[in-house]
């Protein structure tokens, strides 16, 4: 820990308290000059730090940007976000770095977060919009030893654990979308996109990449998804703080993966089924030249589709849905 973090965790430790110049300085063994240069650099970095010559330094608030040692700070989760942390103020995609990394030996749980991407992915090359310092653009890296065909059913277990985030955060009436976002109201407030390196018979690692409108308004929106996107501020009518919701989504993912890893997978998938009120939906189903359309009659073991059409009862395991005359929960 650099001599700035350390006069941070001084101040936390000491919140709403004054603490004289002269005690950090004795603590660090360096000059108050010294120690005005880090206070100054704190508030640089969104800080709000109370300064007086006859009293010391007192910290009155922070921002919730995305640091390693604010992320740390809060931490719940033992696993993930205990590793590597690497945070970007601008990248092209938090799942590319994450490959990246990964593909280097970045251990399971490290994360890969940005304020703002400008190769942001969605399902089939869509791009996220990524407004910058408004959201969270997050990438996990996990490395599961399950077979390969069961790699799927993360996308599923990340989904879940995303919606009870969301209810906690205050937005409890949205519905999990098949396969991988999550409407509120018919907008999208979220997505996952799940990438793996591996081969038939084994996986070398798994991204699992998050996008969630968090801050944003309809006014960063562009033009083409202003009336299909939604953020959770927008939801609840109160400026969201990002630092506490990524802390509350790792705890959740760590507490549904660990499930998952120990076989308990269709307990995880009831909750998705919940959620995602899809049984006895009529939808379409597009994927590449086919289209499909009928009645989600059951789900599969794996999270598959059943859907009665007029010339019989199909499997879907891939596409893009839309859902016809549906019924709301």
């Amino acid at each position: 820990m650099d001599k700035k973090q350390i006069i941070l965790e001084l101040l936390y430790e000491n919140t709403g308290i004054w603490l004289s110049g002269e005690e950090i300085s004795r603590n660090l063994g360096i000059s108050r000059t010294a120690v005005w240069k880090h206070i100054n650099l704190l508030r640089d970095s969104g800080y709000n730090i109370e300064s007086s010559s006859r009293h010391g330094h007192k910290l009155i608030s922070h921002n919730d940007s995305f640091t390693e040692f604010e992320i740390k700070r809060i931490l719940k989760s033992d696993l993930f976000g205990s590793q590597e942390i690497h945070i970007f103020s601008e990248t092209d995609s938090t799942n590319i770095q994450a490959f990246k990394i990964a593909s280097a030996g970045a251990a399971e749980g490290s994360i890969v977060i940005a304020e703002s991407q400008t190769g942001g992915k969605g399902r089939l090359g869509r791009k996220w919009e990524s407004p910058s310092g408004k959201n969270l653009y997050l990438s996990i890296i996990v490395r599961p030893q399950i077979p390969t065909l069961s790699a799927p059913r993360l996308t599923l277990v990340t989904a879940v654990a995303l919606s009870e985030t969301l209810d906690s955060a205050g937005a409890p009436g949205h519905r999990i979308k098949w396969p991988n976002d999550i409407l509120f109201n018919g907008k999208k407030i979220s997505g996952i996109l799940t990438e793996m390196k591996g081969d038939c018979d084994n996986i070398d690692f798994i991204i699992i990449g998050i996008g969630v409108n968090l801050n944003s308004s309809p006014a960063e929106y562009p033009e083409e998804i202003k009336n299909s996107a939604v953020s959770l501020q927008e939801i609840t009518g109160g400026e969201i703080n990002r630092l506490d919701f990524l802390n509350l989504l790792l705890l959740n993912f760590e507490r549904n993966y660990i499930d998952f890893l120990q076989g308990n997978f269709p307990a995880i998938l009831e909750k998705w089924i919940n959620k995602s009120a899809i049984i006895n939906q009529k939808i379409k189903v597009t994927n590449y030249n086919e289209v499909i359309t009928g009645t989600v009659t059951d789900v599969t073991g794996d999270g598959n589709l059943i859907v009665a059409t007029d010339n019989g009862t199909c499997l879907v395991n891939s596409g893009d849905i839309n859902y016809l005359q549906e019924t709301l929960i």
